[in-house]
């Protein structure tokens, strides 16, 4: 996954939006809502990154096909948006173990995601 895409995409749409206030181009009224996506967008986007970085490390090393470690890549970074976006530790838990179930249906290895949701989030998954 290239995060050094969209991260030049954030930067550039953060240029354009300085650009256009430096000329006039944008007016007070036009501008209130313009900068906040960016940031959020630009943040979110670091996040990302920081997500697949982490996945890579515990990933790369398996002997597995490319196209498996994708998906793996992919289960990383749903959990991400479920660890960013739960409403309490119970309903992170809960929502984590349904993603797991989901992705180990789908082929991956169990103990590899469980991994994952340690190593990365610090998010313990154990049966209870």
């Amino acid at each position: 996954m290239e995060m050094g895409r969209t991260k030049s995409r954030a930067e550039r749409m953060m240029a354009n939006y300085e650009a256009r206030l430096k000329v006039g181009q944008c007016g007070a009224e036009r501008n209130i809502g313009l900068k906040e996506p960016a940031r959020r967008y630009a943040a979110a986007m670091e996040r990302q990154e920081r997500i697949v970085a982490g996945a890579k490390v515990i990933i790369q090393p398996l002997d597995i096909l490319q196209c498996i470690k994708l998906m793996y890549y992919r289960f990383a970074l749903r959990l991400g948006k479920i660890v960013n976006n739960a409403w309490g530790e119970h309903a992170c838990r809960e929502e984590a173990r349904l993603l797991v179930s989901t992705w180990q249906a789908r082929g991956l290895d169990r103990e590899v995601m469980l991994r994952i949701a340690r190593e990365v989030f610090e998010l313990e998954l154990t049966d209870e």
